[in-house]
């Protein structure tokens, strides 16, 4: 048991620091996107305390990704001192602000013991949360307390069920689970995903977690996902041209991408937000 716990451990912590900063597509206002966007240049840039402002700001103007980033600095250490608490508290903030992997990097401090005693009951209630948004590591995980009766009383037909949910979601370890319970194997159908997103989120993973020698293979992702008209992504690879982010700046490629965007966005907060990229060329501003 003490073994699978560790795995479980080490699961669950590489997900929580390499996975859920990507995996927060979360919209705000258009000025909390401007601050996530300027953050992201800021960190690309080398200069994390500028990044952290912008990101605290966005957080407390409402967006769950500066919040879920914020949390990811101090987890991390990465241009700030690590201090699990405020990690902690950013994740949380994060997920009352409906971010599946805010509350599932909770679950995982909780589960891990790395910020105080452990606390499995709690990590339970936080992985249920990520599971129900939609977070296929948070049911995983959920499912294995279940399995082993760590935190949750044992059971198997919920763990069973749970691993299923996981295995939809693509979480390829859940498959093997399901073998282990007697239930058929199944393909990973992704419900809520798609190629676009996909392609959007790695796209952010790149930019916040490397430096700016990954800028063109960021680029790279955010075409991908623009190309299957995706809006964020084209928003977001207008301002790389509008920026010369990891590729020359180029004023009439970003109007052209801010323009699909707008065209392309199904939520009336994201098209705002393309138009005031839009807005800002014709202004000149954040050129």
């Amino acid at each position: 048991m003490g073994a699978r716990r560790a795995v479980r451990r080490a699961a669950a912590r590489l997900a929580g620091v390499c996975v859920a900063a990507a995996a927060a597509v979360v919209l705000g206002a258009a000025s909390p996107q401007a601050d996530i966007g300027q953050g992201l240049m800021d960190w690309q840039l080398g200069r994390p305390a500028e990044a952290f402002g912008h990101w605290r700001q966005a957080a407390l103007a409402g967006d769950a990704r500066g919040a879920l980033y914020i949390g990811t600095l101090f987890d991390t250490g990465n241009g700030v001192a690590p201090d699990c608490r405020q990690a902690m508290a950013w994740y949380a903030r994060a997920a009352e602000l409906g971010s599946a992997p805010g509350a599932f990097n909770v679950g995982v401090l909780y589960d891990s013991g790395l910020c105080g005693p452990e606390n499995l009951p709690a990590a339970a209630s936080w992985y249920a949360r990520a599971a129900a948004g939609g977070f296929g590591r948070g049911a995983y995980n959920l499912a294995l307390l279940y399995e082993a009766g760590s935190g949750v009383p044992v059971d198997r037909a919920r763990a069973a069920a749970l691993f299923r949910t996981a295995a939809e979601r693509g979480i390829t370890a859940a498959r093997g689970h399901l073998v282990s319970f007697g239930r058929p194997v199944i393909r990973a159908v992704r419900p809520r995903e798609n190629p676009a997103a996909q392609a959007f989120a790695q796209a952010q993973a790149v930019l916040l977690s490397r430096g700016p020698a990954d800028a063109a293979r960021m680029v790279a992702l955010l075409r991908q996902a623009a190309e299957q008209h995706d809006p964020l992504a084209e928003y977001d690879l207008g301002y790389c041209y509008q920026r010369g982010m990891g590729l020359p700046a180029n004023a009439l490629q970003a109007m052209t991408f801010y323009r699909r965007a707008v065209a392309d966005a199904s939520d009336d907060s994201v098209r705002a937000i393309a138009q005031s990229g839009i807005g800002s060329l014709k202004t000149g501003a954040g050129g």
